[in-house]
């Protein structure tokens, strides 16, 4: 079962790189304000910090479920991964958990509140 070892805040935006050949990133293409290690197990990585802490874990995910599949990713991932996303037919996003979190996340940006996490569905 995949889940993750730790989460971080990010002073910075950390470079993302694409893992598989299915997801083609630029070198715009990065995560923001936190990033969450995650275990890949049973999923293939389709992303990964260029980092040398954050890297040794997944940053996007996806995993075949039923007819379709579900794509995590453990960050906020900034434009040019979205766009990246939207041309191998992923869409969309929204919150699929809560919980407390010290900075304001990027669904809640009038203040503290929760940390999100984006999930990207086959179109």
């Amino acid at each position: 079962m995949s889940g993750y070892d730790e989460f971080s805040n990010l002073t910075e935006d950390v470079t993302v790189v694409s893992k598989d050949t299915e997801l083609e990133l630029d070198e715009s293409a990065a995560v923001t304000m936190w990033t969450d290690g995650l275990n890949a197990e049973g999923a293939t990585v389709l992303a990964g910090c260029d980092h040398p802490h954050f890297g040794q874990w997944a940053a996007v995910t996806t995993i075949q479920a039923g007819e379709g599949r579900t794509t995590y990713a453990g960050t906020l991932p900034n434009l040019p991964v979205y766009g990246a996303a939207e041309g191998v037919g992923l869409r969309g996003h929204e919150r699929i958990g809560e919980r407390p979190c010290a900075q304001p996340s990027w669904r809640e940006p009038q203040g503290h509140g929760q940390h999100g996490a984006a999930l990207l569905t086959s179109a």
